[in-house]
């Protein structure tokens, strides 16, 4: 950083630590801080400083702020006022540097870049930056920085559905509508990974007997347990809200994936359930109901053999949220869905 840069980056740094180091801070002095960082955020240049305070700050506030003032300037719609040119600078900028320091950054500095990288596409995706999705799905495709992609996915979940008066109805109407539409493609590409995990990850246990059942024991540990749960933790916040008769069915890749994760006795089983459960609460009814009713009835009949009859694998060895979350499962399915059951009986 050049000498006046540098001047300003310490007196920024001085004030954030003042801020947040001091929290017995007296109430005028405070206010008088926070009104010095307000007008560095509305100075036209803010975001040419920030920029470099985030290339070249080792601070994690001046970091944490400096990303916060691209949070403004979108919020304030200043944004669209950037030169086209500056725009994919900096945002092709936010990705790269993520990607690049996300095991090294504090965890709420690297969360605000990713919110603010997604803030972008929520104002810019398809028409001004049309290569925002693509740019997650091929990170989560990378092994390196899947961790990195299945977050920002789980922020699209979230955030482009957000209730916040952020955005105009009718663009909030049009992003869920876009992505929507693109909810197929990207399940499918995080089922293949979760797939993909589990064999990697669990060993195959042959039945002791002919015609008995396959087991499977978990080796999930550190960033193998870390990406399951987080696309898991995807699943759940795009299941809250998608139309899932239009993305889901009986045998395709999610659901029988999801299927897949229950046969094990740890953390992933619990996540997995919850999914299940969350796509049951919504009613869930397929074009393919009797597939999907078929689908339900072998699983749960199979997890009732396997926790009443495996010594190993039985109630008292099983992880008590898993029971919770079974319990729930079989409700919601006998609650929502035996009606059905009996109607289609009758019209037999």
């Amino acid at each position: 950083m050049e000498g006046a840069v540098f001047q300003q980056h310490s007196e920024l740094e001085k004030i954030l630590q003042q801020l947040f180091e001091n929290p017995g801070l007296n109430a005028q002095v405070k206010q008088t801080l926070e009104q010095q960082l307000l007008s560095f955020k509305n100075h036209q240049d803010s975001w040419s400083l920030a920029k470099i305070f985030i290339q070249y700050s080792n601070n994690q506030y001046v970091l944490w702020f400096s990303i916060s003032v691209f949070e403004d300037w979108i919020r304030m719609h200043r944004w669209e006022n950037l030169p086209a040119h500056v725009q994919v600078e900096i945002r092709d900028f936010f990705l790269q540097y993520l990607l690049a320091t996300y095991k090294t950054l504090p965890p709420y500095v690297s969360k605000k870049l990713a919110k603010v990288y997604v803030d972008i596409g929520k104002v810019d995706w398809p028409r001004i930056f049309p290569d925002f999705l693509n740019n997650i799905l091929r990170v989560i495709q990378n092994p390196q920085s899947s961790m990195v992609g299945v977050y920002l996915m789980t922020l699209v979940a979230e955030e482009f559905v957000s209730t916040r008066e952020d955005l105009p109805a009718l663009r909030k109407s049009e992003l869920k509508t876009l992505i929507t539409a693109q909810l197929n493609n990207i399940t499918t590409q995080l089922a293949q990974i979760l797939e993909t995990l589990f064999q990697q990850s669990t060993t195959k246990i042959d039945p002791k007997v002919p015609g008995g059942e396959v087991t499977y024991v978990s080796g999930f540990r550190g960033e193998s347990l870390a990406l399951v749960s987080a696309i898991l933790e995807c699943f759940l916040q795009f299941f809250g809200w998608i139309p899932l008769s239009d993305i889901l069915t009986p045998n395709g890749p999610v659901l029988v994936t999801l299927f897949k994760y229950l046969q094990l006795n740890d953390n992933t089983a619990v996540q997995s359930l919850t999914c299940i459960n969350e796509i049951l609460s919504k009613n869930y009814v397929p074009r393919d109901f009797e597939d999907f009713l078929v689908t339900v009835f072998r699983h749960i009949f199979s997890l009732l053999d396997r926790l009443t009859t495996s010594s190993k694998n039985g109630l008292e060895n099983v992880l008590p949220a898993f029971t919770e979350k079974f319990t729930q499962f079989t409700a919601l399915f006998v609650s929502n869905h035996f009606k059905r059951v009996e109607n289609m009986n009758q019209s037999l």
